[in-house]
């Protein structure tokens, strides 16, 4: 089976010619980072609408069962306006809102957002419209292939953009906690999580558009 869907993809690979884009994007000049909680509320306002959209957390653990377990920063994004902003103040006020609200909803691995929601807001995620992972594995069901890293490189050629913080997020032998707070500098951080979040929406939007099955965007 897999000899067969290589030379699929060999084949499809063979019939492509000239370049994907004329520029290539810069999608790291896109984020935009705010580190004021008024003005991250201001922005996060301004999304809620009948537009979909992507957003992540990044957390101190994976799991948001403990006492000791948090998020640090969060991020939206509809594909042409991406924010990042630490999770504090208005900011958490004002994402509660967005939560609530009708907005379309997109998520890669979307359980680790309802999961966190779920812990810190006392209910699940209003309107989720899909996850780019499920999505991934209904498309493709090999492993190890549906992680956002994976989907961004797949469908928008996008190179890792991991290397520095993925160290950062394991947690040491005995410890609970990552080191992603203690470690890595707070932008360095938001801008990462800014392209979670831009990467999940742009990716979701070529998944419904390639399938023909899943709710358009």
């Amino acid at each position: 089976m897999t000899n067969v869907i290589w030379e699929r993809h060999l084949a499809a690979a063979l019939e492509l010619s000239g370049r994907p884009y004329e520029t290539i994007p810069d999608y790291g000049s896109t984020v935009r980072t705010i580190r004021d909680d008024r003005d991250a509320a201001a922005a996060i306002h301004g999304f809620i609408g009948t537009n979909p959209v992507a957003f992540d957390y990044e957390n101190n653990c994976l799991k948001p069962d403990d006492d000791h377990s948090e998020i640090i920063c969060c991020s939206l994004s509809d594909g042409e306006r991406t924010i990042a902003f630490p999770w504090y103040g208005a900011a958490i006020e004002a994402m509660g809102k967005f939560i609530r609200s009708d907005t379309p909803k997109v998520a890669s691995n979307l359980k680790h957002e309802e999961r966190w929601t779920r812990r810190l807001f006392g209910h699940s995620v209003n309107n989720w419209l899909i996850c780019s992972m499920n999505a991934a594995h209904w498309m493709d069901c090999r492993p190890a292939i549906t992680s956002i890293k994976f989907q961004a490189f797949v469908w928008l050629g996008v190179e890792s953009y991991d290397d520095a913080i993925k160290p950062h997020m394991r947690s040491a032998p005995g410890k609970k906690t990552n080191n992603l707070s203690n470690e890595v500098e707070i932008e360095q951080l938001l801008r990462y999580c800014g392209l979670d979040s831009l990467f999940e929406i742009l990716v979701a939007k070529k998944q419904i558009e390639a399938s023909g099955v899943f709710p358009r965007c």
